[in-house]
């Protein structure tokens, strides 16, 4: 077999995922219902494809996502908003504190439930402007994304 015929059935599946096809529920009921077919295999074919771009957009998503993240952080920008033709929305650096005990043993029992009282200890931080003793703070971000592709 040439390399043509040996990868058509994936080029006929791209083919049909490149012009915005899409699983029917009959063809998920093939997949069910009688999976050895020639029809099922093919639409399994679909499926497996769809599946293997899936997790390579989100892939280059996620290391896009951290890569902005870090020139956000780099940079001190908080905040990028987009407005366009065609795109609207934001791109946000959000931040998240992180309370976590050295010795829980140490940590006054009242901020103490199963775990690490994060909320009280929160609220003493913000009131006293210190932390308990035996607890540390630490810093993570994330980022917040929100797009509109316009027609």
């Amino acid at each position: 077999m040439s390399w043509v015929e040996d990868n058509y059935d994936n080029y006929q599946a791209s083919e049909y995922l490149n012009k915005g096809g899409h699983m029917t529920e009959n063809q998920t009921n093939a997949i069910i219902k009688n999976p050895n077919t020639k029809k099922a295999l093919a639409v399994l074919q679909k499926f497996a494809l769809m599946e293997a771009q899936y997790k390579a957009l989100e892939k280059e998503s996620k290391e896009a996502a951290e890569l902005i993240k870090q020139s956000m952080i780099d940079t001190g920008v908080t905040k990028v908003s987009i407005d366009t033709e065609k795109l609207s929305g934001f791109i946000t650096l959000a931040e998240r504190v992180n309370y976590k005990a050295d010795d829980i043993m140490d940590v006054d029992v009242k901020y103490l439930k199963s775990a690490l009282d994060t909320e009280k200890i929160k609220a003493q931080a913000v009131l006293t402007g210190s932390l308990p003793d035996g607890i540390t703070e630490s810093l993570s971000y994330y980022i917040v994304k929100k797009f509109k592709v316009l027609s």
